[in-house]
């Protein structure tokens, strides 16, 4: 395979090409990044120990015969494990194509830790909301049954 090109080895989300053996071909700079990797440690490693074991069931139940009927995946959730075993939220993209060497699955990897603070930031102040309007229900009862006595 090509080096990568500048601007893909430094673009704002990870990628990774592997062939149907799911060996790594190539890795850019931000996914060794992301991970915890020196630049060129992932190339040769099986795309399958990147991920947990619950997203590497999911992979192998979803991706691959998605990947071969549809010749993309689009907005799959895995969790990669970063070198320091800590688990990384990512969001999937892929495309097949063809080439002289065989079908090159192609991945982009958008980082998720970002928008899963938020929503639990959001979860927690939905949840806050929620007990005020209790609250301010209770104290409004409270209220009306003082004026009404």
């Amino acid at each position: 395979m090509t080096p990568l090109d500048a601007r893909l080895e430094r673009a704002p989300c990870g990628y990774a090409a592997f062939a149907n053996d799911m060996i790594l071909t190539a890795a850019n700079a931000t996914l060794h990044e992301m991970l915890g990797y020196s630049p060129g440690e992932l190339t040769g490693r099986p795309f399958g120990s990147l991920l947990t074991v619950s997203s590497r069931a999911v992979f192998q139940i979803y991706f691959q015969p998605l990947i071969k009927l549809n010749h993309k995946v689009e907005e799959m959730f895995l969790n990669l494990r970063m070198k320091s075993g800590q688990d990384f939220p990512v969001l999937l993209n892929a495309s097949r194509m063809e080439t002289e060497e065989g079908d090159m699955n192609e991945c982009i990897l958008f980082p998720m830790r970002r928008i899963i603070e938020y929503e639990k930031q959001i979860g927690a102040s939905e949840q806050a909301a929620e007990k005020a309007r209790a609250e301010l229900l209770r104290l409004r009862n409270q209220v009306e049954r003082v004026r009404g006595s």
